[in-house]
């Protein structure tokens, strides 16, 4: 049987960007978790991938009744959490945790977290709008497999534990923000934050500030490459689209899909998904040139569908 256990804090003066970027975008900050609630100084937290997900490791003491103590068999184990986030159609943003300790049987205990992080909206006059706090809604669930009668027992202190844990993480997220907002240096602990690990994610996480557009350079031969992570808005991806019009449904799906995940991908990979969209436009080109071809009688020079040349398709 699944067991849920949630808590909810509110921090004033902190958008929920502010807070993501503070907790999950700067790496320092859960180290510094890890060192002084599991005493662990050498616990790992990657940046994220283009996927939005990473992988934690660190060390935790168990403080566990003897009956679960003799079935862990470990003073303190290894765990490995599998973290990803992604952001709502309302803005908010959601961090999924699963940890997973490194004993065996740890198949049998299963929690998963979810972290909501939404700015907190007033309400008043209609629709409302943002007052600059933001809330947090952790849950977890947690489930377990054993011997027949102590699942019961096992699921029971998973949540009390998972509780517990929650609220420490909060509290030492509260903490910490809050002495930011006291020495005034919360604008300058955002501006630390790695760039690195900011460009990983959507422009929309960057800043809570209006940012600068900066002016786009078309890259042709002996041009200057762009490196990390490429975001287009709407108007760019349907200039990009102009050239496959009158090409089937299902040969512009097909090259819709790869020119999507050129958006998301890096420079390297970015080489091998162009050389497909370019070897696929100039088998449609192909394909539409004969077809033309049919279609007139095969008479020489027949007018058939021109999507114009491969140098045409520009993303």
């Amino acid at each position: 049987m699944v067991k849920q256990v949630q808590e909810l804090i509110s921090i004033d003066q902190c958008t929920a960007q502010a807070f993501f970027r503070l907790v999950y975008l700067d790496s320092s900050f859960l180290r510094r978790f890890h060192a002084q609630v599991n005493n662990d100084d050498a616990a790992e937290v990657p940046p994220w991938d283009h996927t939005r997900k990473r992988d934690l490791t660190f060390r935790t003491p168990v403080n566990a009744p003897q009956l679960i103590a003799n079935l862990i068999q470990a003073d303190c184990i290894h765990v490995i959490e599998n973290q990803s986030f992604s952001i709502l159609p309302t803005g908010s943003i959601q961090v999924e945790s699963t940890p997973v300790p490194q004993i065996p049987g740890a198949s049998n205990f299963t929690s998963t977290a979810t972290i909501l992080i939404e700015d907190i909206v007033d309400g008043s006059g209609g629709g409302g709008s943002g007052t600059g706090d933001c809330s947090i809604t952790a849950t977890v669930l947690v489930t377990a497999t054993g011997p027949w009668g102590l699942t019961s027992t096992i699921e029971s202190f998973m949540a009390t534990a998972a509780q517990q844990s929650l609220r420490q993480f909060l509290s030492f997220c509260c903490q910490e923000i809050h002495e930011l907002q006291r020495a005034g240096a919360l604008e300058a602990a955002l501006g630390r934050i790695p760039s690195l690990a900011i460009e990983q994610v959507p422009p929309l996480l960057l800043s809570s500030e209006p940012q600068e557009e900066e002016e786009e350079e078309d890259v042709g031969e002996g041009g200057t490459e762009h490196t990390g992570a490429e975001f287009y808005d709407a108007e760019e991806a349907a200039s990009a689209m102009l050239d496959l019009a009158g090409l089937p449904p299902e040969e512009v799906n097909e090259v819709l899909s790869l020119s999507l995940r050129y958006v998301f991908k890096s420079v390297d990979e970015n080489t091998a998904i162009l050389r497909s969209i370019d070897a696929r436009l100039e088998r449609l080109e192909q394909k539409q040139k004969e077809e033309a071809f049919t279609w007139n009688g095969g008479a020489a020079g027949g007018g058939g569908i021109d999507i114009g040349s491969n140098n045409d398709f520009v993303l």
